[in-house]
């Protein structure tokens, strides 16, 4: 493939992108809104006044303002952008196999899934934020790994800027450098590399991100009463204690309040009506926390059962094929055949678990294996926070990872199946790897009504994959630490 792979390949994956995406948006040339968009479109009308926003975060706004300026307005150019920020991740998507998995037909196939994805691409026509939010994580994503490479300060910063991009895209990334920066000093003491410049720039640049979350929540709380991100958290955490059935648990702080809520079917109803009106739906979230505080362990234990059952959803609510439109057919087939590899994604907990834990274990100077825990330490942030955070529509909110999520499970697939074809001494064991994770993705939704019984599925596949790509570190990834696929 080469030793600069990318620029070759760019094209093969662009075109295949364009060709999904012109195929989408001439089934239907016309922006769809859903119950966010005017929202997001309030808030861009408001600009710059509006920038400081206690319930959207400003980063999709500013993206709607800017295409209110393009040739044909909002309408066509809304369309336009969006449509060019799912072609830049797809060439990211590559770009990010290709550092983690080492192998340019490997990252070309996994590549080649995500640009023919109609469920990331169905976003380019609709006002949501998850374009946007794509492209940053991808850009995150490679701005981390290249870190990760050499721990230069160049790709440090760019990936905190990225973060707080991202963060003022959609509030769930702000504290993703806590979780990321140990990763990473951990890996560099493995390395030898642990000098004092490198440290300075990594905890540097994570402060920096938290300094950035700091000042716009007292920025929000100067201009609108909230010291927070956004107020929406709230409404969606009194959600969640809703679905759970845990409103009872706040009776100790608000026995008036309980009632009400049991009798309520939506916590967006509820914050319609006296007494949760109030400014920036405080009641509600004091409501839902004290109902969590109250039985911690079990509100834990409930967000782990949503994060497994929660894998493999699809959810095309905001995929619109119009069956008069041009290539409804081939778009409806595309998305039956995306719904059903989503499925797959059942896995991806076990998987990335699985990585993370190898790259503590393996031979310290195997980066690719280091890499790909970095992206399965973030896969895991991801699946943990959306399923703690709300209460539905996982899969639009999962959406920024699927990139990772379709390297780490895929990639993983490929990469045990060379393994298989190419080392005879671990044939055998690599073929029972590959029959162990489809055996998974088949058995993992049947045992939803086994909380326990799917947590313990899911580690045991995941202390047997981390054995397995501890032992076959070298032969699974192939490449030597110095080698680079950019």
């Amino acid at each position: 493939m080469g030793r600069y792979p990318i620029p070759r390949l760019a094209a093969p994956l662009a075109g295949i992108s364009v060709a999904v995406l012109s195929a989408y948006i001439a089934n239907s040339p016309h922006l769809d809104r859903f119950g966010d968009s005017p929202t997001y479109e309030l808030v861009a009308n408001g600009l710059p006044r509006a920038f400081v926003s206690s319930g959207r975060m400003p980063g999709y706004p500013v993206l709607i303002a800017l295409s209110s300026l393009a040739p044909g307005g909002r309408e066509v150019g809304l369309i336009a952008l969006q449509a060019l920020l799912i072609l830049a991740a797809v060439v990211s998507t590559y770009a990010i196999a290709r550092l983690a998995l080492g192998y340019g037909w490997i990252a070309f196939v996994v590549a080649l899934v995500f640009a023919t994805d109609l469920l990331i691409a169905g976003y380019v026509r609709v006002v949501m934020s998850e374009t946007l939010a794509v492209f940053l994580a991808s850009g995150t994503f490679i701005a981390s790994l290249l870190y990760l490479k050499d721990f230069r300060p160049l790709y440090a910063w760019p990936a905190a800027a990225l973060v707080t991009a991202r963060m003022l895209t959609l509030p769930e990334w702000a504290f993703l450098p806590v979780v990321l920066i140990p990763y990473v000093l951990v890996m560099a003491w493995r390395r030898g590399r642990t000098e004092r410049r490198m440290v300075t720039h990594a905890v540097a640049s994570a402060a920096a991100v938290l300094i950035a979350v700091g000042a716009y929540c007292t920025a929000n709380l100067a201009v609108n009463g909230y010291f927070g991100l956004s107020s929406l958290s709230n409404v969606a955490l009194l959600g969640k204690v809703m679905f759970y059935g845990m409103a009872g648990d706040a009776s100790g702080k608000f026995p008036e309040l309980v009632p009400i809520v049991e009798s309520s079917s939506s916590p967006w109803l509820l914050i319609l009506a006296p007494p949760f009106d109030d400014r920036n739906s405080v009641l509600a979230g004091d409501f839902a926390r004290a109902a969590i505080l109250h039985h911690p362990l079990r509100f834990a234990q409930d967000v782990i059962g949503t994060a497994i059952t929660t894998s493999g959803q699809t959810d095309p609510e905001f995929l619109r094929i119009h069956d008069g439109g041009a290539f409804a057919r081939p778009l409806r087939l595309l998305l039956a055949a995306d719904r059903t590899r989503y499925r797959a994604f059942v896995i991806l907990p076990a998987i990335a678990m699985a990585w993370a834990a190898a790259a503590v274990i393996a031979r310290r100077a195997d980066y690719r294996v280091q890499a790909l825990g970095l992206l399965g330490v973030i896969a895991l942030y991801d699946w943990l926070l959306t399923a703690a955070g709300t209460f539905g529509e996982f899969e639009r909110l999962r959406m920024p990872v699927n990139s990772i999520a379709t390297v780490l499970v895929l990639g993983t697939f490929l990469l045990t199946l060379r393994v298989a074809f190419t080392d005879r001494t671990r044939r055998l064991p690599a073929v029972g790897l590959i029959c162990l994770q489809a055996a998974a993705i088949g058995a993992l939704p049947r045992l939803d009504s086994s909380i326990p019984l799917s947590e313990a599925a899911l580690l045991l596949v995941a202390a047997i994959q981390a054995f397995a790509f501890v032992r076959w570190s070298g032969p699974i990834v192939g490449l030597r630490p110095e080698d680079s696929p950019l």
